[in-house]
This record gives structure tokens, sequence and C-alpha cells, in this order.
């Protein structure tokens, strides 16, 4: 067992994820994906986890063009 790696009994992780892709021609996308968790750690577990949860819920927000040759 690591700390950050596995959860014990009374912690929890909840994660919801969008990622989309948008083909605008045949070998260009462009890239959306959206992402928000929320995490409820131990204090036995490290402080580091506990004051960042106490900080607020993680949010991730991408946009970006891909192009396959």
């Amino acid at each position: 067992m690591q700390i950050g790696r596995d959860l014990i009994t009374d912690e929890s992780v909840v994660a919801v994820n969008f990622d989309n892709e948008y083909k605008i021609y045949k070998n260009l996308s462009a890239i959306v994906e959206t992402g928000w968790a929320h995490g409820e750690f131990e204090e036995s577990g490290g402080h580091r986890f506990v004051n960042q949860t106490n900080n607020g819920d993680a949010w991730k927000v991408a946009v970006g063009l891909t192009y396959k040759f």
C-alpha cells in the first residue's frame, strides 16, 4: 500500500469526465475535455491530501486540435 495510490475503508473519490472529439476534416479533429473530481480522505492518510480536499474540488478543462498524418 502506498499513500496516495490506495484508499482505506473510510475514504472515497468521485469523478466525472466528458471527453469529446469532433471531426473537422478526415485527419483534423477538435478535442474538448471537461472533468470534475471530489475526494474524502482520512487524516491518517497524510495531511497533504486532507488539506487539498479542504481547498475545494478538482476541475479539468482542455481544448485542442489533433492532426493525424
